[in-house]
């Protein structure tokens, strides 16, 4: 006697199985790895929008430089405070100007001769000299500074010595000009290498141990500081800065004493 079917039919007729054939057996696995993939992406998505909105919701900062007018010499010879330099040539009761001479037009320096003598004094008979005479503007930081008065135009060398200037007691200004010194040299140093303030000051702002500031400052520009400003604008896009994208040649500097 035959069992009842299954499905309560009794007929007699044996149960129906259903016979899956083998391609749909293998179809359900994939689309169940497909299911899983598509899942990850979409958790991977939402992670990473997640992510750039806490990103974007981060306050932004403006880029600010490291660098520093810094003299990349050679070993040059360094003397104590005070001595060392050219012998005192200037009557600091005088006015005198420096027009620096360029390519690109003429700078107007007043030098302060009574603030500080030692450092004008050293500009003033390197000028006289000749010393600055064809040579370039070697190095250029946007928005801070460009920097002049290395003898071969590279950055290397001076002109045989370093002093010791004024080291300045009031902060830097747009226009001033001061001395360039390697990161060795002691505060207020000097050689040949110059630079002036085109820009942001805060590099510069950094007082040294008794309140008076780093780099010896020694006049300021009183004309084409559009001049200096426009030479700026050659910079290379680095923050340490560099020389400019086109030559920047000093003809001369023309000391006038009044």
């Amino acid at each position: 006697m035959n069992d009842l079917p299954a499905n309560g039919d009794q007929s007699g007729d044996q149960p129906i199985i259903l016979d899956v054939p083998a391609k749909s057996m293998l179809a359900t696995p994939i689309v169940w790895l497909i299911d899983i993939v598509i899942g990850a992406a979409i958790a991977l998505l939402v992670v990473f929008a997640i992510g750039k909105y806490r990103d974007n919701d981060k306050p932004s900062t403006a880029p600010t430089t490291t660098a520093t007018p810094t003299a990349i010499t050679q070993p040059r010879t360094t003397v104590p405070p005070g001595t060392g330099g050219p012998k005192m040539a200037i009557d600091v009761a005088k006015k005198y100007t420096a027009t620096i001479d360029t390519n690109y037009g003429q700078i107007v320096v007043e030098l302060d001769a009574q603030n500080a003598p030692t450092g004008t004094n050293n500009f003033v008979t390197l000028a006289r000299k000749g010393f600055f005479d064809n040579t370039t503007i070697h190095r250029t930081v946007g928005n801070f500074v460009i920097q002049g008065g290395s003898p071969d135009g590279s950055g290397n060398g001076g002109p045989g010595y370093t002093m010791q200037a004024e080291s300045p007691k009031t902060p830097y200004k747009l226009g001033d000009i001061a001395y360039a010194k390697t990161a060795q040299d002691p505060p207020g140093s000097a050689g040949s290498q110059w630079f002036i303030v085109t820009g942001s000051t805060a590099a510069l702002d950094q007082t040294i141990a008794n309140g008076s500031y780093d780099y010896a400052k020694f006049g300021r520009v009183v004309k084409g500081l559009d001049v200096a400003t426009t030479i700026e604008k050659l910079a290379p896009p680095t923050a340490e800065g560099g020389p400019p994208t086109k030559a920047v040649k000093v003809n001369k500097v023309t000391i006038t004493e009044a």
